[in-house]
């Protein structure tokens, strides 16, 4: 349950207590920002056990519905994940459809939307319709690892539940590649794709090495987004580098680039070039690279 997070993600373990044993006024939506802490599914699933078992009177009877969720027999709970790259309009219309039914248990029910920065504009647009007429007794549980990731209209219709990060599990310590590659993203902009021979090509060969530093960039912009005004924590973590790319980049770009890295990171789940995507990847991110959905 929740206790065994109590050292680690104390803040969090703490409000979901106040508001369950003092205020009871829970949410019809939350939002939990995981910044890549590393056991957060788990936390996520200890957190729905505690809603669910909230209105259950005996030890028993919490055994049991929390035996049902772990063996994904509890009907009052549905898990949401992408189907593919993406999470689809049609997910969120089973949800609906499955939601109009009465509860069999008789107390809350919920739905979890792991990897939420995966909804598409036609699955965020359906969501939001279900949050704007929330039902009484039904709590959203939206999972994500940024809460910029996701579109303003449903990140303002959920509590943010932020998460701290570990950054030993995130691997938070950029190396000095990844540094000078981004800093010639600024400098040079696209004009880096003719320095990838001493940028890119001598530190990453393999696909999964590309991964790794795609994700790296996401763990730095998230830092610059969460301590833009901590430069003592950024100087910590990255060293005086940091600095050049702190002096070049705003709130908007960040969360345009943490998108373009979303992007680059799926695209990377298919069978590429890995040439011809670290081309895109660099123009990628010197505009934009994608639209908000």
């Amino acid at each position: 349950m929740l206790t065994e997070f109590q050292d680690s993600q104390r803040q969090f373990v703490d409000y979901v207590d106040h508001v369950l044993t003092t205020t009871n006024k829970l949410s019809h939506a939350y939002l939990i920002e995981t910044n890549s802490f590393s056991k957060s599914k788990e936390l996520v699933f200890a957190f729905v056990k505690k809603l669910l078992t909230s209105t259950v009177s005996s030890e028993e009877e919490v055994a049991r519905v929390c035996n049902l969720i772990d063996e994904n027999g509890y009907s009052d709970l549905v898990i949401i994940e992408p189907d593919g790259a993406w999470i689809k309009k049609e997910q969120l219309l089973d949800l609906q459809s499955k939601f109009k039914t009465k509860s069999i248990f008789g107390g809350y029910r919920v739905y979890v939307i792991f990897q939420a920065e995966k909804l598409n504009a036609s699955s965020a647009n359906t969501l939001l319709k279900f949050l704007e007429e929330p039902e009484e007794g039904i709590i959203a549980v939206l999972v994500a690892n940024n809460r910029y990731q996701l579109i303003d209209t449903i990140r303002s219709r959920c509590q943010v539940l932020s998460l701290v990060r570990d950054f030993s599990a995130a691997n938070a310590a950029l190396d000095t590649p990844i540094l000078d590659f981004l800093e010639s993203i600024y400098v040079n902009q696209e004009g880096t794709i003719a320095f990838v021979n001493e940028l890119w090509y001598p530190f990453y060969k393999e696909k999964d090495e590309y991964k790794e530093a795609v994700q790296r960039m996401k763990h730095l912009y998230i830092d610059l987004l969460e301590k833009e005004n901590d430069l003592v924590f950024l100087t910590e973590q990255y060293g005086q580098a940091i600095q050049k790319i702190i002096e070049k980049t705003s709130i908007h770009d960040i969360i345009r680039k943490l998108k373009v890295l979303e992007e680059a990171e799926r695209r990377l789940t298919f069978n590429v070039n890995l040439k011809l995507w670290l081309d895109q990847f660099i123009i990628d991110l010197c505009v934009g690279g994608m639209e908000d959905v």
